[in-house]
């Protein structure tokens, strides 16, 4: 369930948790101002490890490793791509 942080005209912040299509809160219980959702930054969880721990997540360390293969890789489907798009555009004007 997500979280979102609110925040009115008197700085009181409320951390709310509610499923998506709720009924978002509206008032500050302290104040009974306005209260308006504050933009935060999405949470990603890089395959359970925290940036701090160091360390890249193995799906991460594999991209990092195999770096030169996955160069390859994907120039090869370029140029498979490229081509098949060319043999398309071709018996398209027959």
């Amino acid at each position: 369930m997500p979280y979102y942080t609110y925040l009115d005209p008197n700085k009181h912040e409320r951390i709310e948790y509610h499923p998506y299509g709720s009924t978002p809160l509206t008032t500050c219980p302290d104040c009974g101002e306005v209260m308006w959702r504050k933009p935060t930054a999405p949470r990603i969880n890089w395959n359970g490890l925290k940036p701090s721990q160091g360390e890249f997540s193995p799906a991460v360390r594999n991209l990092v490793n195999n770096e030169q293969e996955n160069r390859e890789k994907y120039q090869e489907k370029k140029a498979d791509y490229e081509r098949r798009k060319r043999d398309l555009q071709s018996q398209a004007y027959v």
